[in-house]
């Protein structure tokens, strides 16, 4: 998958939250973590998705509008 694909797949899904996980752990990725970004900005849905780095943890509590990160 790259970013356009993910990117896609998310608008297809329409998820309130897009939580990018094991986007370089794999060599099967096609591309980085930030083309996903871009078009997911491109697409006007830059703001669905969750920036948690590695090691952090995203609290999603059920119908919530919002995610914790820490």
């Amino acid at each position: 998958m790259d970013g356009r694909q993910g990117a896609e797949l998310t608008r297809r899904l329409r998820p309130r939250f897009a939580l990018p996980v094991h986007y370089d752990d794999y060599t099967v990725m096609k591309s980085p973590l930030s083309a996903f970004h871009a078009e997911m900005d491109r697409r006007g849905l830059g703001e669905r998705v969750i920036h948690c780095g590695r090691g952090q943890v995203a609290t999603i509590a059920p119908g919530s509008p919002a995610v914790r990160v820490s």
